[in-house]
């Protein structure tokens, strides 16, 4: 199982995954996605949309993948020259392997991980925005300069640890 840092899965999602994995007939997967702020808007309704996609599409979220170790491995893990968007193409190989082996890649819905909103108050709901569609440029995840929001952090305010 993979879980971001930030990200916090109840003790339902974790038994509901492990439940998945140890039936055979799972392979992979993920879970819907909520945060720790009510989300408005534009962000409201693209969290709604990715859900909706993630299921449909069994495209697990960053913040939450869990797999056999022997179909991470045998997809290669993660692809390290992401700079981002890595659990798309991992969730790809994962579907792949799943058909070739008669199984599945299911994203719970009934229990959602709580990932941290900190983004929205750090850049705007522009910013994000261009930042989600710049992805979608064929190669932009594997350049750093494309990928702001996810490592600069210079407009952030440095504190003095004294």
């Amino acid at each position: 199982m993979f879980v971001d840092a930030d990200t916090i899965i109840s003790p339902g999602l974790l038994n509901a995954a492990l439940t998945a994995l140890a039936d055979g007939r799972v392979v992979a997967g993920g879970a819907a996605v909520s945060f720790d702020q009510k989300l408005t808007g534009f962000a409201a309704l693209l969290v709604r949309f990715w859900n909706w996609w993630s299921v449909r599409s069994s495209t697990a979220a960053g913040c939450f993948i869990f797999c056999t170790r022997e179909a991470f491995e045998a997809v290669g893990g993660f692809d390290e020259r992401q700079f981002v968007a890595e659990e798309l193409y991992l969730s790809k190989a994962l579907r792949k392997y799943a058909k070739q082996h008669r199984q599945t890649v299911e994203i719970i819905t009934e229990y959602p991980v709580v990932s941290s909103a900190r983004k929205k108050d750090w850049y705007s709901t522009r910013r994000l925005t261009g930042q989600i569609l710049l992805l979608l440029i064929p190669g932009a995840s594997r350049s750093r300069r494309f990928c702001g929001v996810w490592y600069d952090r210079s407009h952030l305010k440095q504190t003095d640890p004294d």
